[in-house]
């Protein structure tokens, strides 16, 4: 029986500024405990944990990039 399933996403990139280049990496990771009895039960929630997961990586990237264009 599954008891915790946990995801990570990363995301890097590169931005070209007028003084050069800046470097970003973005992650997020969540870990979810439960007793997973069914493989029915695991892949929804696995579902749920991976859109949460990247959701958050998406909207870190959206904070800075929003940052940025205020800045530049």
């Amino acid at each position: 029986m599954i008891k915790e399933i946990r995801a990570n996403a990363r995301v890097s990139f590169k931005q070209i500024t007028k003084t050069g280049d800046v470097f970003y990496t973005f992650e997020y990771g969540e870990t979810r405990e439960d007793e997973y009895d069914s493989k029915e039960k695991y892949e929804q929630d696995k579902a749920l944990l991976w859109k949460q997961v990247n959701d958050e990586v998406e909207k870190q990237i959206i904070e800075v990039k929003q940052m940025y264009n205020k800045v530049d």
